[in-house]
């Protein structure tokens, strides 16, 4: 973990996403200095983080959007396995590998990384824009293709031969899961919830969310299957409960910290040393290598995106759609190395191609962020190129819309407004949109976002403190930004960027502790107190009921105001003396 810290602030400060950061931590604490001697320890509180994440993203999927998607991920992800296989075996025969190693290199090459691809996703705003939700359902059919594999190889590498057995049993042992995860799905799982719920326990709660991913997952990895499919399928049962919201929310922490640790042992699983086949050998040899390496992360970040791109482009959807499915797809992951793993354990592949492919395979990865966070750049580039615009005649015209594409509002002198699940601007909102006045909500409330679009509001549905929602809201031209939060550390990012943003808006931010206050006064020209308003309303409400008029508790209140901000002090809950009502 500190090592994370230190190598993803220095990513950080040059301008480079953390994930690069997490990478160069592992490879620095890994084999190669032997600082860290407990790979198999790391590995298994990666993999919790890994069943979080996937957990969390069936958490935001749903089976409606799996079914519009289904055709395209099937056919494109076998597609391109098929495609990049033959690419492989291209590569080994060129460059003289054995017919063993030629066959794991293949193999490899047709994986993508699952978890790489989701974080970028998540990062750069798009997990529910339609390449999105394309690019998951490749991913998870592409893992379901690498499963099978890893059967067969690892058969092949303990007895020597490839049976029936081997053949069928990912494909028996998926449909059994399948199914006992739908039947337990429909009828337990939601009960289970619905009773812990009533507990009113946090502490249950947590461990029911737990209980729910890991135990999901681990069932998953008794069919020997993976960890990442039966995390997934288990967030995709809780995506319609009534607790989804709630859930999210609770392990939004967890889930960050044992990711970190994930990428950090992926950075670890790779000893650089085995690139130098003879220390005796001079430079040569190393020379070789890394062009081996520059080799085969050109032709992975080429011929992937190459071919993705293309297929989904069959299927009627629009060029940038294409276009962004292919550029999120530019990697080898996870499944690549256990591919590798598998063959270099059974010495069937050398140390040197092992590092190689893993090298590669970081590279690949980290590219990732990049390429998915820069593709409406990438592609106004190249929509201009001739060849691809001639190229792209060829195809049939698009006939399937993007509406989750949604582009960034034109709005001016707008307001926006950066959270509301909590109910804390639903005046405001309800103001402008009878005022029928311009404004824009961020919130990643499935529900509230869906709702608003009902009532014929612009909403975003993403994190409110990213700045890639605060730009699609136009918020740079913005007259007024409302910050309503329920994280005091979200409040002050989204301050942060809203004012970087827009130097000169008028922005009101919610705060939940008065220690907030200077913090946030930085950035907001005003800060509302959020339970201090409340109070003043619950308190007008109930003297009402007792017989006091309107005009007498206005009159009356701000007495009361002074002796709350002066000498009524609730622990948690001080009042800063020159604060005035």
């Amino acid at each position: 973990m500190i090592s994370a810290l230190f190598f993803g602030y220095l990513a950080s400060k040059c301008g480079q996403p953390p994930l690069i950061g997490y990478l160069l931590a592992g490879l620095a604490i890994g084999p190669a200095s032997r600082l860290v001697l407990m790979p198999e320890e790391i590995s298994i509180l990666a993999n919790i983080g890994v069943a979080l994440l996937m957990f969390m993203v069936g958490m935001e999927f749903s089976t409606k959007k799996i079914k519009k998607v289904w055709n395209v991920a099937i056919v494109t992800s076998l597609c391109e396995v098929g495609f990049m296989f033959f690419i492989g075996m291209c590569i080994g025969t060129v460059t003289g590998l054995s017919i063993l190693e030629t066959l794991f290199l293949s193999t490899a090459l047709g994986m993508s990384g699952t978890i790489v691809c989701i974080k970028a996703l998540n990062d750069a705003g798009r997990m529910d824009s339609l390449s999105g939700r394309i690019m998951i359902g490749i991913l998870i059919v592409e893992d379901l293709v690498a499963i099978g594999a890893v059967s067969i190889l690892d058969g092949y590498a303990r007895m020597g031969m490839v049976d029936l057995q081997s053949l069928a049993y990912p494909f028996i042992a998926g449909m059994s899961f399948l199914i006992l995860m739908l039947l337990i799905g429909k009828h337990f799982l939601p009960k289970i919830f619905n009773e812990v719920g009533k507990t009113r326990s946090r502490e249950l709660f947590i461990l029911a969310i737990f209980s729910a991913c890991m135990g999901v997952a681990a069932v998953s990895f008794s069919f020997h299957l993976s960890i990442i499919l039966g995390a997934f399928i288990a967030g995709l049962m809780l995506s319609e409960s009534q607790y989804h919201l709630r859930i999210s929310h609770q392990i939004e922490s967890f889930k960050d910290i044992f990711l970190i640790i994930f990428f950090v042992s992926i950075g670890m699983s790779v000893n650089p040393i085995f690139l130098i086949p003879d220390p005796d050998a001079g430079v040569i040899p190393v020379l070789i290598s890394i062009g081996s390496i520059i080799g085969l992360v050109f032709v992975i970040i080429s011929a992937k995106p190459f071919i993705n791109t293309v297929l989904v482009r069959v299927f009627k959807y629009t060029d940038r759609t294409a276009l962004f499915t292919g550029l999120g797809l530019v990697n080898i992951g996870e499944f690549s190395f256990v591919i590798m793993k598998v063959g270099y354990d059974a010495h069937m592949v050398s140390e040197r191609l092992y590092a190689i492919v893993v090298l590669a395979a970081l590279i690949t990865m980290a590219g990732t962020s990049y390429s998915i966070k820069n593709a409406d750049t990438i592609y106004n580039k190249i929509r201009k190129v001739r060849l691809i615009q001639r190229i792209a005649s060829y195809f049939p015209g698009a006939v399937t819309e993007d509406p989750e594409e949604e582009k960034p509002v034109s709005y001016r002198g707008h307001v926006v407004i950066l959270g509301a699940a909590e109910g804390i601007p639903e005046h405001l909102i309800e103001f402008l949109r009878l005022e029928k006045k311009e404004f824009v909500v961020v919130d990643n409330a499935l529900d509230l976002v869906e709702h608003l679009k009902d009532l014929g509001v612009k909403v975003f549905y993403g994190d409110p403190s990213n700045p890639v929602f605060m730009r699609k809201a136009n918020l740079m031209e913005a007259k007024v930004v409302v910050i309503s939060l329920p994280s005091p550390f979200d409040t002050q990012v989204a301050a942060e960027h809203a004012r970087m943003l827009n130097p000169t808006a008028f922005i009101v931010a919610r705060i939940h502790l008065e220690d907030e206050e200077p913090v946030i006064r930085k950035y907001a020209n005003e800060v509302v107190l959020s339970h201090f308003v409340a109070s003043k309303e619950m308190a007008r409400r109930s003297l009402n009921a007792i017989g006091y008029t309107d005009e007498e508790i206005e009159k009356k209140m701000p007495d009361t105001d002074r002796v709350v901000f002066s000498d009524f002090e609730i622990p948690g809950y001080t009042h800063a003396d020159e604060w005035s009502p």
